[in-house]
């Protein structure tokens, strides 16, 4: 994914409405995906969330 298109999906989020537990949990797996680094992802997975 480029950043434009990264920009653009937040953006759509964002945009969405008022669901902000889902909208949140989105934009964390599309930044997830942009940065494209499992080690990353398995220790952010690995972090407690309030919205779990």
């Amino acid at each position: 994914m480029t950043r434009d298109e990264l920009i653009e999906k937040l953006q759509a989020i964002k945009d969405d409405g008022p669901e902000p537990e889902i909208n949140h949990f989105n934009a964390d797996e599309l930044l997830l995906e942009y940065i494209n680094d499992q080690e990353i992802e398995d220790l952010f997975n690995s972090i407690q969330k309030w919205y779990s």
